[in-house]
């Protein structure tokens, strides 16, 4: 039986699929900034503008950013899910080596149902993006990366 859906359920929909997809673009700035071997210091602030969506200035590297859209544009974020982020290390010579797989992805096949609120949603995000900060920088793959030689690896 072929069901309409009211322009509520819709615009939810697309919001949902908003949300999701610069929670998704900022997930990948942290990975790959906590990567690249320079040293960043997070802030968090009260009031968030433009690029501290969830009270946490994550600035983006346009290079990543120009990357991420590219794969993840067309369509509903949600069938892309889940990502995979890979962190290899290429050697001078050409050789590589998978250091790292980040996976990341929704367990409900409805993602706004276990939202009770959006200031849920909001508290659970926050969370999340501090945890991965933690966790990217706490891994041994920071520390290889932040002691990276030129003339040896990147």
């Amino acid at each position: 039986m072929f069901k309409l859906r009211s322009k509520k359920k819709i615009q939810e929909e697309l919001e949902l699929d908003k949300s999701i997809r610069h929670i998704v673009y900022k997930i990948v700035q942290v990975i790959v900034q906590s990567r690249l071997g320079s040293k960043i210091r997070t802030y968090c602030k009260p009031i968030c503008y433009a690029n501290d969506y969830f009270g946490i200035a994550i600035n983006d590297v346009p290079d990543v950013l120009t990357q991420s859209k590219i794969l993840l544009e067309s369509g509903p974020i949600i069938n892309k899910l889940p990502l995979s982020i890979e962190i290899s290390l290429k050697t001078v010579d050409g050789n590589s080596l998978v250091l790292e797989n980040w996976k990341f992805g929704i367990s409900s096949d409805d993602p706004g149902s276990n939202t009770k609120s959006s200031n849920n949603f909001y508290n659970e995000v926050n969370l999340l993006l501090r945890s991965l900060i933690a966790a990217s920088r706490a891994m041994p793959a920071y520390k290889l990366s932040r002691n990276q030689e030129p003339n040896a690896y990147t």
